[in-house]
């Protein structure tokens, strides 16, 4: 079994003390290969399985996530989906969500257009091949945010209520951690269903502005390999 480090955690999210290195939980699953005295490989383009292609050079949003205290507010995905499409005019837009998603994807399609393609409940290996041929994804602290990085593809992951040194955070040097210092935070270990602040106000992804992404956006597409 892997170290999960549950103590310091619990207590990071109870006390907001002990924040610690925050150790990629993808490294702990490694460390009982270590201790045998195997030296394991990151090798993100053979991580996942991938079946067929995607759109070459797309950008990927994905606004769900396990729980609602983790997703950036749809009307925010809906306008940055809006202005993406007029500022990169040659690329196409994926829109993923995992099963029972249909309705939040479709509140942030732009409609109208044949350069966004709504990806909902797709296969294991489907899903890996967007991922994979993307050029960038905008996640949430979601199960997709990991994906994209097995397949090497670069993040801009958008984070409220977890904080990177619960180990889930992107961990690949062409992804981006958008997130506001809040004292509330963490506030769970995996997110819960309403805020737990007394005015319910979900500050710490409220507060994550269109143009913040939108410019981590523009600084990612100015890199190399995009």
């Amino acid at each position: 079994t892997y170290p999960k480090d549950t103590v310091r955690r619990r207590i990071l999210v109870w006390f907001k003390r002990g924040r610690g290195k925050g150790e990629p939980v993808w490294r702990r699953y490694l460390a009982p290969l270590e201790k045998a005295g195997v030296t394991p490989a990151y090798s993100p383009p053979a991580l996942l399985p991938v079946s067929g292609r995607g759109v070459p050079g797309a950008i990927v949003l994905a606004p769900g996530a396990g729980r609602p205290t983790k997703q950036w507010p749809a009307s925010k995905f809906a306008k940055l989906a809006h202005i993406l499409l007029e500022e990169f005019p040659d690329r196409s837009l994926v829109l993923a969500g995992g099963p029972g998603e249909d309705a939040l994807i479709a509140r942030i399609d732009p409609g109208g257009t044949e350069r966004v393609q709504a990806l909902v409940g797709a296969p294991f290996s489907g899903l890996a091949a967007h991922l994979r041929d993307a050029a960038l994804v905008i996640s949430n602290d979601s199960g997709i945010l990991h994906f994209a990085e097995a397949v090497g593809t670069p993040v801009i992951a958008l984070f409220g209520p977890t904080t990177k040194e619960l180990g889930f955070a992107p961990a690949g040097t062409r992804s981006t951690r958008i997130e506001k210092d809040l004292a509330c935070r963490p506030c769970s270990l995996h997110g819960s269903d309403t805020c737990p602040l007394p005015d319910r106000s979900h500050r710490c992804m409220e507060d994550i502005s269109v143009e913040e992404v939108l410019a981590a956006v523009r600084e990612t597409a100015g890199g190399p390999a995009l």
